[in-house]
């Protein structure tokens, strides 16, 4: 995954925060999808971008009135930043997030919007725009994974579910549903740049094919003009060159003389010109003539 191009999409969701409050408690439900609410009434989370923290922590004191202490750690070569709060609301928040995604969040029609903002600000990353079209959302609760994907499945597209030693992640590996994930979550511009790397893609990977086609084409050329060379050759040696009849006579001496040149151009140096079919034919002629000398030549040394 690209850690650049993740963080030029987080930067571009953070150019463009909600304010109505139902769309900034939305975006809050995406950055504590995988938080813990305690018996106590505290919530603790964990982010692995500074601006994330500091967007939850001011939402939920925006919405909620509730203070949160923020620290950075290092967890296994990474920074992360964990938060935690007191509050009910809050916690009443976390606890919302096992009911279905679209009833949690849909309380106004950006706000589904904005939880996929704050799901991505929280939990995602994506590969190169230029190299892959995949995007990974980490969900801790394998069973909210599930949900979660209902929830994308009702917005037109389709991540699979991955369970891996016992936490899930939403895979996103078509290029549209990465596409749809950036434009549908407020990076735009980063869907562009996506959509962008699928048609350098596309292009390249056209470009080869029909270079493997000529490459594949030149040599079956090649390998028949050598055929028929070696067919004239032999038939030469046998001295029985100019006794063909005009047409093949004059074929066979064009081939030799030009033994790379296509049917197209070896058929329009004929005076007059042939068709490329009749060359064909002539030339099919010339190495039946080649075959059955060597039946004559086994036949004499049976003899």
């Amino acid at each position: 995954m690209s850690g650049g191009f993740t963080e030029e999409v987080r930067g571009e969701i953070m150019s463009r925060l909600p304010a109505a409050k139902c769309c900034r408690t939305a975006m809050l439900c995406g950055l504590l999808v995988n938080a813990e609410a305690g018996l106590d009434g505290s919530v603790m989370y964990r982010l692995t971008s500074a601006e994330a923290a500091s967007t939850a922590a001011k939402f939920i004191k925006s919405i909620f009135g509730s203070e949160t202490s923020t620290s950075e750690i290092n967890c296994y070569g990474r920074r992360v930043y964990v938060g935690v709060t007191d509050g009910e609301g809050v916690a009443d928040l976390v606890r919302s997030m096992s009911e279905p995604a679209g009833d949690a969040v849909a309380k106004c029609p950006n706000c589904g919007r904005y939880f996929i903002s704050g799901l991505i600000m929280s939990s995602a990353t994506f590969g190169d725009p230029g190299k892959s079209p995949r995007a990974e959302i980490k969900i801790n609760d394998t069973s909210a994974a599930e949900r979660l994907s209902g929830f994308f499945s009702e917005e037109g597209m389709s991540p699979s579910v991955s369970s891996r030693k016992g936490t899930g992640s939403l895979l996103f590996r078509r290029a549209e549903d990465v596409e749809a994930l950036l434009a549908f979550g407020g990076a735009k511009n980063c869907a562009m740049k996506a959509m962008q790397g699928k048609l350098v893609r596309e292009f390249r990977a056209d470009v080869n094919r029909r270079s493997n086609f000529e490459f594949n084409n030149i040599g079956r050329t090649a390998g028949a003009a050598g055929e028929q060379t070696a067919a004239i050759r032999k038939i030469a040696s046998a001295g029985l060159l100019d006794t063909l009849p005009e047409g093949l006579r004059e074929t066979a001496k064009l081939r030799l003389d030009n033994p790379e040149a296509p049917l197209s151009e070896l058929a329009s140096m004929h005076s007059p010109a042939i068709s490329k079919s009749g060359l064909s034919h002539r030339l099919a002629r010339i190495a039946v003539i080649a075959s059955e000398l060597d039946g004559r030549n086994g036949h004499s040394r049976r003899s």
